[in-house]
């Protein structure tokens, strides 16, 4: 199976996580976060690099102002966002700071699914656990490797 193409496909590494059949996708921002309506109609959302999933009100919304400030200090450094790209953190960088320095340019669709699959594979972890990325060029089912 090739990488994700549309943000559906790529929800479907959530499933784990979320009852991906029962949510519409609303937006996403610029850190790859999806917003959603889940089953009842509220509004949520899912940020992919914590897989918090959180109710989105108002008061969220009018925070997130600041992901601007963000995406134009990254676009100064070279970073500039094309149509179905979001900031990606690299794997050194996951849990660390937004910094040029730990983001990539990523495909949305792509970035979505890997942090899917990514937080599926650590998600009985203990917090000091050690991760080791075991690059190829197609996913296995299980690229991710731990050391005790």
């Amino acid at each position: 199976m090739g990488p994700a193409t549309t943000l559906n496909e790529a929800m479907n590494d959530w499933r784990w996580h979320l009852p991906i059949d029962e949510i519409e996708i609303v937006d996403t921002d610029c850190l790859g976060s999806v917003i959603f309506r889940n089953a009842d109609k509220a509004l949520m959302i899912l940020d992919v690099v914590s897989a918090e999933v959180r109710p989105y009100p108002r008061p969220e919304v009018d925070s997130l102002a600041g992901l601007s400030h963000l995406t134009v200090t990254l676009e100064t450094q070279g970073l500039i966002l094309g149509s179905g790209q979001c900031y990606g953190l690299k794997p050194h960088a996951i849990f660390k700071k937004y910094t040029s320095e730990n983001l990539y340019l990523a495909s949305l669709p792509e970035y979505i699914s890997f942090m899917g699959a990514f937080h599926r594979q650590i998600k009985d972890l203990p917090d000091s656990a050690t991760i080791r990325f075991k690059v190829a060029h197609e996913p296995p089912n299980n690229a991710l490797t731990t050391e005790n």
